[in-house]
């Protein structure tokens, strides 16, 4: 048994020692109580609630039970908790064990995350290399395995779809990130938005796969791609700059290669310059305006002052005028 080993007691009195965490909830405890079965059965299987499973057995349980939904929670709360590291610490852990274990701890980190590019949808094909996509998207008609599979499928979706709204969701973006080496994590996320840094992130993403899968031309896929990232030249300000980019897409788009589309419409260059002059625009607009309001209340001004001058020249012809009718009256009475 397993516990007669001094090597192994220590880490199983652990595991029995009261859970001190005040809130710890339920996949806390079911995740402990994986770790001291561990500690009695090293060499057995993983068991967390209704899941038993060699750790290299887990990939596969995970592929065959995807549509349900009770067990991917179950799954979710197994890779949250880290109830599999329950195996490093008992001694001397077999190579193969070892290996597993931090593998999943590495997938684990982005299997727990809600956002494009991680969750349960990573867990899927990170642990299941040969698990082909399963996104929606394709409609069951592709058997998409590598990123060259994928750049030709979507070239055939949007050949025969070119309606589609959507050509990146969970899944897509998921089989990225296990299946295309580099591809960065933010980018990913930013495929979920449908805003202009979104479209970008979507336009960099397949760019890097057909790159990363050595495809040279997705003729249809980059016409999609240049209607769908239409906002990006839009967001434009400068009316010659749009001109042109405008053309530019066109023209790159009809090579089919995306990594020449990205590089039109993902110019930081371009847009930094856009900005910076829309700011100064703005700054020469304000000014303009703040002289005009300046010449404005200048006039209003001149035009207070003239009507005083004139009340006042019209005060004093007044007076005069009646002191010469005072003198008038005053000498009609001596005559």
């Amino acid at each position: 048994h397993p516990l007669r080993y001094n090597n192994l007691s220590e880490p199983f009195r652990a595991r029995l020692q009261p859970d001190r965490a005040r809130h710890a909830g339920t996949a806390h405890r079911d995740a402990r109580l994986s770790r001291i079965i561990a500690a009695l059965d090293p060499m057995g299987p993983l068991r967390f609630r209704g899941i038993s499973a060699m750790l290299d057995g887990l990939g596969h349980m995970l592929a065959a039970r995807f549509d349900d939904e009770r067990f991917l929670t179950d799954f979710r709360d197994l890779l949250r908790e880290n109830a599999f590291d329950g195996y490093l610490d008992l001694g001397e852990t077999p190579p193969m064990v070892a290996s597993a274990t931090s593998r999943l701890g590495h997938i684990a980190k982005y299997s727990v995350k809600r956002e494009f590019g991680a969750g349960i949808e990573y867990a899927l094909y990170a642990m299941n290399p040969q698990a082909p996509c399963a996104s929606p998207i394709l409609g069951g008609r592709f058997h998409v395995v590598r990123p060259e599979d994928l750049i030709d499928a979507l070239n055939e979706v949007t050949k025969s779809n070119p309606d589609i709204t959507r050509i990146v969701d969970r899944h897509v973006a998921a089989f990225i990130a296990a299946r295309v080496e580099g591809c960065p994590p933010e980018d990913l996320r930013m495929t979920e938005y449908a805003d202009s840094a979104g479209r970008r992130a979507v336009l960099r993403v397949l760019a890097l796969t057909q790159r990363r899968a050595g495809v040279v031309r997705a003729e249809h896929l980059a016409k999609w791609l240049a209607g769908f990232a239409r906002s990006v030249v839009a967001d434009i300000r400068h009316v010659k700059t749009k001109e042109y980019l405008a053309a530019q897409v066109d023209t790159a788009a009809q090579g089919g290669n995306l990594a020449k589309l990205t590089e039109v419409l993902d110019n930081a260059g371009v847009r930094r310059a856009d900005l910076a002059g829309y700011r100064r625009a703005r700054s020469e607009a304000a000014a303009a305006r703040a002289e005009l309001a300046r010449l404005d209340a200048g006039r209003s001004t001149v035009a207070r002052d003239l009507r005083w001058a004139g009340q006042r020249a019209a005060g004093q012809i007044a007076t005069t005028l009646g002191i010469a009718a005072t003198a008038g009256l005053v000498v009609l009475r001596l005559l």
